[in-house]
């Protein structure tokens, strides 16, 4: 089997409650391209951000949260914020486990929630999307 690889270094959630689940989206001419460009989470009061590349996981950490310099920008942009805890009503759940690994085109990342469906931000040839 083939090994994940991350860049980064993978956080420490587990058993946390997720305070925070925001995706921003990639819109070019009216067409959804990526449902998922990156994903913000916000986890005890510290902000990670999570993205892919050519099936590489990218983990970044800080107290930046949403502004990063695509997020800020305003919605005609093609980079909409959606804010996915309250759209799945999960705001509040706790983190079980996040395990990553490779699937055939790329790689995915899963939320395991505490009574919830799971998350998942699956990369195929360089486009994520979300499975609940």
């Amino acid at each position: 089997m083939e090994e994940l690889e991350v860049n980064g270094h993978w956080p420490a959630i587990e058993k946390q409650s997720l305070q925070e689940l925001i995706v921003q989206e990639f819109w070019c001419d009216g067409v959804l391209e990526e449902p998922a460009n990156v994903v913000y989470l916000r986890v005890t009061n510290h902000w990670f951000r999570l993205y892919f590349d050519c099936g590489i996981v990218f983990w970044r950490n800080g107290n930046e949260g949403l502004e990063d310099e695509l997020a800020s920008r305003s919605d005609d942009t093609g980079y909409p914020l959606i804010d996915l805890a309250e759209k799945l009503c999960i705001k509040g759940a706790e983190i079980i486990q996040c395990s990553g690994k490779v699937v055939p085109g790329g790689s995915e990342i899963e939320f395991q929630l505490k009574d919830k469906q799971p998350v998942i931000f699956q990369c195929i040839n360089d486009v994520t999307s979300i499975k609940t």
